[in-house]
């Protein structure tokens, strides 16, 4: 093919081979793409050499925004340099839970059937430890919107409400514990106490 009329310079563009997934067919639908192409203004082999370098640009974003290699960033950056009192069990929950889970699939095609998916099965072991993953992935996802919004547009867990209700603590303190708090506060703080708790 020529591109720019008679001074042009003559390419060639190889289709493949004959054979899977080339039939005679298959090649003579490519060259009439190929050719419409060319009588569009646009070359092939540039086209062909976008598309490769394209794949090479997203196969390294979906590399930088795999779940485990992201998970590290937020926890090293929102966990650890902010020296979070929690941060043990922070990462607890993403090394026995979410990373195992997501393994290194792209961020921006994590839906909401992944994360229920997900809860469903953390939920069948432990509601309170599917809470935590629930609450800890809420704030990965808003952290990677704020540090990502190229990729990520909008958390996939907007709106997601906690897959359990919170556990309400419903044990009183009984006379004798009690007794036990009265006395350990010192005598000119009693009487303060007892007429906040009233």
């Amino acid at each position: 093919y020529k591109l720019g009329g008679r001074a042009g310079k003559t390419r060639r563009f190889s289709i493949g081979h004959h054979g899977n997934p080339w039939t005679t067919v298959g090649a003579r639908d490519r060259g009439a793409e190929l050719l419409e192409m060319v009588r569009r203004g646009v070359d092939p082999m540039e086209a062909a050499r976008d598309s490769v370098s394209q794949a090479a640009e997203r196969r390294k974003i979906d590399e930088e925004l795999g779940f485990s290699t992201f998970a590290d960033v937020f926890l090293q950056k929102h966990v650890d340099d902010r020296k979070m009192r929690s941060a043990a069990d922070i990462h607890g929950v993403f090394r026995r839970d979410l990373k195992p889970w997501f393994k290194n699939k792209p961020i921006h095609k994590i839906d909401r059937d992944d994360i229920h998916e997900l809860l469903d099965h953390i939920g069948d072991r432990s509601e309170s430890a599917a809470t935590k993953a629930h609450k800890w992935l809420r704030k990965f996802f808003n952290f990677a919107v704020d540090k990502r919004s190229r990729h990520l547009k909008a958390s996939p867990m907007h709106a997601m409400p906690s897959p359990y209700a919170d556990g309400k603590r419903t044990r009183v303190l009984t006379d004798a514990e009690l007794k036990m708090v009265w006395s350990a506060v010192p005598r000119q703080h009693q009487w303060h106490r007892f007429e906040v708790v009233i």
